[in-house]
């Protein structure tokens, strides 16, 4: 299977550790990728917890959590390496969320 190729595409966000893609193949889906500035160790860390803290939701079996966080796809080679595949969340006017819990604090959530 060959890698997704993300290097020629400009992130929608970017934080110390993670940048976030739209998914070339699918605009509903988002991929986060170990920032080139990070520290590998701690970036390493960052996209363990998140897998494994979508792992604990999962077996929660509640579907109405998913109404509230983005929706874990995988995981997936890149070419900027391992990503983590997960719903996008935009607002209302379809634009890239900054940070979830305002959007959740101010209703402007739409899932895509």
């Amino acid at each position: 299977m060959s890698n997704i190729l993300l290097a020629g595409h400009r992130p929608f966000a970017m934080g110390s550790k993670r940048s976030c893609y739209v998914h070339p193949s699918n605009h509903n889906l988002c991929i986060k990728v170990l920032s080139n500035t990070c520290d590998k160790r701690d970036g390493i860390a960052a996209q363990q917890l998140e897998v494994d803290d979508y792992s604990v939701l999962q077996r929660c079996e509640r579907s109405a959590l998913f109404d509230r966080i983005p929706r874990f796809e995988g995981t997936v080679e890149t070419d900027l390496g391992l990503g983590i595949v997960s719903q996008l969340l935009r607002d209302v006017d379809g634009k890239f969320l900054k940070t979830s819990p305002n959007s959740f604090k101010n209703k402007f959530l739409h899932l895509t």
